[in-house]
């Protein structure tokens, strides 16, 4: 009925509405929660950085490889969950429905633990026969049986930061998030490095820090729902388990995640499968670098579901609009400096954080942040298609993108190694997002374009190409910084800094530069 509801309501456009108060606080509250994102940017680049100088090539490469497969474990644990989690919460919350607040809770935890559980045992069980078939390092076939138990961890994780972002609890998100669990993996690493430690060792430090997290973030919550008022004995008596209304949701977007992981994950087995685990290392030690372009955007979206789903809850389908595009702008603007920096300065970027033994990854984190930034400035069109319930046509886009990134990596990493599998996954990632962006226009006409944001986007290309033309690297970070500041202060308008942000205009030079 939800899928339906937009289809008979024809929106009117505007070309640039930012009237609406909720849009105002979640921008607002995003961008508060933007200064944990780059805590946890930072804490989690010098892991990276931590794991990349002191490990070999390829002992690095066995461990990127082992986590790739972790990652591809918890998506397929996750189930979707933790993107849903939060529309249905959200929903049941706005319609007083403790009882279902608690079942859908209780019923997506008992299925992420159970296909963790299966995928542990499945790994361990045929270990022996995924040796020489499936995986050809031994080091990374030993890591591998050591951290697949971080995959149910990793998916409860993800699930407990969705529903947070359903309750709005940018403290408790705050900490989780971007504290809690990027601090514990650093001090692990950071400990274990200093005394020398093996690899195998800093493979079972990581399980020991996610468990923690996941122990810590079962406390907090419990006693959250405690002090909502939703986990009491009359909730608990007549709780609902809505399964259908969640694995019918649910088991669309697990292909989607799966597209994901086919840009990310598969890429990675594919490498060590037809090449060597040292092209791993080339390509994941530069990755959660051009990753950075999507921390405005990963932010954003913590608070961007809830707030749409109550939205499509109330039918305001033009404040969905404006939150749509005043969103998209905030974060193509905000994400401009990283686009910068892991573009523009690539190739000595790569070379100061990781040594000369990875300048060859340079072009790679040049793509790769590219394709991140691209999904990133078009705002959050698979998001909203999930939030009006248009699954349907997420999975047939989906499968598309799934069966074309499949394609161009099966075509391009074997000949060119890890700067095809950067290809193929930037590749991907742009018809993924031009399906969603056709479907927002075919399906609700949310999303659509609108003429401030082509400004925006314009100013940004034209800054970015600039960049590109710099002879000398040594002026590039300045050069940068000060580009960046022009592309704020050029889109000033369209950022409507004055509005969202009254207080910073107290400070008169803050009023002389981004004043309209």
């Amino acid at each position: 009925m939800e899928a339906k509801l937009i289809d008979s309501v024809k929106v009117p456009l505007v070309p640039y509405v930012f009237e609406g108060e909720e849009t105002k606080n979640h921008i607002r509250s995003s961008t508060l929660l933007l200064t944990g994102r780059i805590l946890a940017l930072v804490i989690n680049l010098g892991t990276q950085i931590l794991l990349v100088r002191y490990l070999s090539k390829t002992g690095y490469g066995a461990f990127a490889y082992a986590m790739a497969i972790v990652s591809l474990g918890s998506t397929v644990a996750v189930f979707g969950m933790e993107k849903s989690v939060g529309r249905f919460v959200a929903i049941y919350r706005e319609q007083q429905d403790h009882p279902k607040v608690l079942g859908t809770i209780i019923l997506m935890v008992a299925t992420i633990l159970a296909l963790g559980l299966a995928l542990v045992l499945l790994v361990i069980g045929f270990q022996g026969w995924m040796y020489g078939r499936l995986v050809k390092d031994p080091q990374a076939m030993a890591m591998l049986v050591v951290l697949i138990a971080l995959s149910p961890i990793q998916a409860l994780e993800a699930f407990f930061i969705g529903l947070l972002s359903s309750f709005a609890k940018s403290r408790a998100i705050f900490f989780r998030k971007h504290l809690l669990g990027p601090g514990l993996c650093f001090l692990a690493v950071l400990v274990l490095t200093l005394i020398g430690s093996t690899t195998d060792l800093i493979a079972a430090a990581y399980l020991a820090a996610g468990m923690i997290g996941v122990g810590i973030s079962v406390v907090v919550l419990v006693r959250m729902l405690r002090q909502m008022g939703i986990l009491n004995r009359a909730a608990l008596r007549k709780i609902e388990l809505p399964w259908r209304e969640v694995y019918s949701f649910t088991t669309p977007l697990l292909v989607s995640d799966l597209v994901f992981v086919l840009r990310t994950q598969f890429i990675v087995v594919l490498l060590e499968y037809f090449r060597s685990t040292t092209e791993v290392a080339d390509y994941r030690a530069v990755f959660p670098i051009a990753r950075s372009n999507m921390v405005v955007y990963q932010n954003f979206v913590i608070l961007f579901i809830p707030l749409a789903s109550r939205m499509f809850a109330r039918k305001d389908l033009d404040g969905m609009n404006a939150l749509y595009q005043k969103t998209a702008i905030w974060i193509a603007v905000i994400s401009f400096p990283l686009l910068a920096i892991s573009s523009a300065l690539a190739k000595p970027l790569t070379t100061v954080l990781f040594g000369e033994r990875y300048q060859e990854a340079a072009p790679i984190l040049m793509i790769l942040s590219l394709g991140f930034y691209f999904s990133a400035a078009l705002g959050f069109n698979g998001h909203t298609l999930r939030v009006i319930g248009k699954v349907r046509y997420m999975f047939k886009s989906d499968l598309m993108t799934a069966i074309f990134g499949v394609g161009i990596c099966l075509l391009l990493i074997p000949r060119y190694g890890a700067l095809g599998g950067a290809i193929a996954f930037s590749s991907t990632l742009v018809v993924q997002n031009i399906c969603y962006q056709l479907g927002l226009l075919y399906n609700t006409e949310v999303g659509r374009i609108s003429r401030t944001q082509l400004k925006v986007y314009a100013i940004i290309a034209l800054c970015w190409s600039g960049l590109l033309i710099l002879p000398d690297y040594s002026l590039s970070l300045m050069v940068a910084a000060i580009v960046s500041f022009l592309v704020v202060r050029l889109n000033r308008r369209s950022l409507d800094i004055e509005r969202t942000f009254p207080e910073l205009f107290r400070i008169p030079l803050m009023r002389r530069i981004f004043g309209n």
